[in-house]
């Protein structure tokens, strides 16, 4: 696996990164510490002894008001100085030396006058010598007898330690970072191990097998959210794939159907000669099965169209009374012969914002289906407009004898077609309700089937009303019509 290309080598190159600067602020504060704390500890020493060996000169002036140099530097002895340290004494017109260490001259020029009495100790480099001292400038006693003390120490082994504090940190520091990428790799290898695992068993689930599920390890990390949201999608889609299987298999019997009486019909009328109104009686009803055969076309299109997102709607403003008066008026003609009564109740403009052409279908349909399931001869159909708060709402009612109970959660499932209460199977390929449901969930709307609380189906359609509504209140009218022939809307929800 090239580097960069997978998610375990980036987090182990980001935690690399992360880790290398951390180190680099870490060495650079414990470097500046260090050395804070060792120069402390330097300076704390000269201090301490400057402020013994003024003690004891001082004590040594006020005895004998101008002492000697060796009495002065006697007295510096008897202190007993730490051996790092070396002194330089200026009395009496004398310079003399303590300890081993010699302090070159040069260093003790730079550095007298740098300070007062108990001055604040000073780091010199002198040209000739290679290695920094630290010194204390002392000056005391009376004028011109008085006296002058440099106090000093080699700082060779303090930078020595300095730079070998350095170096530890040089060879520690990416030896950790090196350990720490090892490890991150590992973790991180072993952190997304569950991606592998959701990969492998994703890979096995295919188009025949959408039952199957993932496995859901720790439900409550991320790879277990992860894991519920596949096994919804997995849901979502065999439930698609189930209804997509569905529809093709009742798409091709409903298809079937009217195909067979039309090759069934043409091979009565081939098998041997007729007379012409045998042929005309024959065309009339292969006529008839191809509009019945036409409409489910246009339904399936229809309801294609709209599970592909493909199916324009063009909102406009539009009345939903007049809609649902037109929608009526137009239907008069399917009662003939039926002895059916439609009474249908609006009022005052109701105004909506949608398709005006799928919102008659849709209302055609109801009042279609409504037809279907009334009695002949007896049958009365009500249909009635209201505001129902911030939707228009459109009640369809028949006397029939209603829709089997078992039936109703499933009466706007693609063609389903339940049975009537009183046991006979319902007319029509099962599309009109689907279809009514399709535009109501175009629209945000949606639409409900219950039983009437005497005999009888109840559909309800809800439609979001517009905004600017000019009023709330309604104004019902009624018509009542009752027809005895006349012949439209063979193809159940078309236009008028």
């Amino acid at each position: 696996m090239q580097f960069g290309k997978t998610i375990r080598w980036r987090l182990t190159f980001w935690y690399m990164l992360v880790l290398i600067l951390s180190f680099l602020l870490f060495g650079f504060v414990v470097d500046h510490l260090a050395r804070v704390s060792i120069y402390f500890q330097v300076d704390r020493q000269l201090l301490d002894t400057c402020a013994m060996i003024t003690g004891a000169l001082d004590r040594a002036y006020s005895e004998e008001g101008s002492p000697t140099a060796e009495r002065l530097m006697d007295e510096i002895s008897e202190l007993g100085l730490p051996p790092q340290l070396a002194l330089q004494l200026k009395a009496g017109g004398k310079t003399l030396l303590l300890n081993a260490r010699s302090l070159p001259a040069s260093v003790s020029d730079v550095g007298r006058g740098a300070g007062p009495r108990f001055g604040t100790p000073v780091t010199v480099q002198a040209r000739d010598v290679p290695r920094p001292w630290r010194i204390c400038l002392i000056r005391g006693g009376n004028g011109s007898s008085g006296y002058e003390v440099v106090l000093a120490r080699d700082l060779t082994l303090v930078d020595g330690q300095l730079a070998a504090f350095r170096r530890t940190l040089l060879v520690v520091i990416p030896l950790i970072v090196l350990f720490a990428a090892g490890s991150g790799y590992f973790l991180a290898g072993r952190a997304l191990r569950p991606f592998s695992r959701i990969a492998l068993q994703a890979r096995q689930i295919e188009a025949q097998a959408l039952d199957q599920r993932l496995e859901i390890g720790n439900a409550d990390d991320e790879f277990g959210q992860l894991t519920r949201v596949l096994n919804d999608l997995f849901a979502r889609l065999e439930r698609a794939f189930q209804q997509q299987r569905q529809f093709l298999a009742d798409a091709a019997h409903e298809l079937r159907t009217p195909a067979a009486i039309l090759r069934s019909q043409a091979d009565v009328a081939l098998e041997h000669p007729r007379s012409a109104a045998d042929y005309a009686a024959t065309l009339e009803a292969m006529r008839s099965e191809t509009e019945r055969l036409s409409a489910m076309v246009d339904d399936l299109l229809l309801i294609a169209r709209a599970d592909a997102a493909q199916l324009p709607i063009v909102r406009a403003p539009a009345d939903l009374m007049e809609i649902v008066d037109e929608s009526c008026r137009a239907l008069k003609p399917l009662l003939s012969g039926r002895g059916l009564t439609l009474h249908w109740n609006v009022g005052d403009e109701l105004p909506i914002a949608g398709d005006v052409r799928l919102l008659r279908r849709a209302i055609s349909n109801l009042l279609t289906n409504a037809i279907k399931f009334a009695p002949a001869g007896s049958g009365v159909i009500s249909a009635a407009v209201s505001l129902d708060g911030d939707f228009g709402r459109v009640e369809i009612a028949d006397n029939g004898r209603g829709i089997a109970e078992e039936d109703l959660p499933h009466i706007f499932e693609r063609f389903y077609r339940g049975a009537r209460c009183d046991g006979s199977e319902s007319e029509g390929a099962g599309l009109g309700l689907a279809i009514v449901k399709m535009i109501a969930e175009l629209h945000g709307g949606r639409v409900v089937a219950r039983q009437n609380a005497g005999t009888g189906t109840i559909l309800t359609l809800w439609i979001p009303a517009a905004p600017d509504r000019s009023g709330d209140e309604n104004q019902p009218y009624s018509g009542n019509v009752s027809e005895t022939d006349g012949e439209i809307l063979r193809k159940s929800g078309l236009e008028p």
